[in-house]
């Protein structure tokens, strides 16, 4: 199963998030990132199985860590040629926290192979062939979304549809300080 280890939003970040989405609603060919579904990526795993999932679980049930505060700060993109890609926010605070704990899940699950990929980011828009709002992301290069304590991180299952991702949390797990 394509499994993933995620921080969630809280519900007051979602609404801010979705609020600076509706300024980006003129433009065609793009899709929003459902606001239900809104979260950072800490470590994406891939593909993995059951028995690699419990290894998983009782490797990183084992980190400890202080919980910390994100700051949602500047939007920007990763293209994919002059016309696709995705919209992201950027963390502007708790990025060093954020990094040390993407390290201590990698160093705890060493022994399963994964896919990962890391900048600390919160995917809001798809882009498919649009041009014009990538040259508009300027003006929100510093907009501030907000904050939000982080107190836990969950490991998800992802099954993509042609109505986009459903997740399903498998296991949730606290930091603690």
């Amino acid at each position: 199963m394509r499994c993933f280890i995620a921080i969630d939003l809280d519900k007051n970040l979602k609404d801010k998030v979705y609020d600076l989405q509706k300024r980006f609603n003129s433009f065609q060919n793009i899709t929003f990132v459902n606001k239900n579904i809104l979260h950072f990526t800490v470590v994406f795993l891939g593909e993995i199985n059951e028995k690699q999932i419990e290894v998983l679980i009782d490797s990183i049930s084992k980190i400890k860590m202080k919980p910390f505060n994100i700051t949602l700060r500047g939007v920007d993109s990763f293209k994919r040629g002059s016309n696709e890609g995705v919209i992201y926010i950027k963390m502007s605070s708790g990025v060093e926290e954020f990094n040390e704990l993407h390290l201590k899940i990698k160093q705890s699950i060493k022994n399963i192979s994964i896919e990962d990929e890391q900048k600390p980011h919160l995917t809001m828009i798809r882009v498919r062939n649009n041009k014009e709002i990538f040259n508009v992301l300027k003006d929100y290069s510093d907009y501030e979304v907000g904050s939000f304590y982080v107190k836990e991180f969950v490991l998800k299952r992802s099954k993509l549809t042609d109505k986009g991702p459903i997740y399903e949390d498998i296991a949730t797990f606290n930091l603690e300080g």
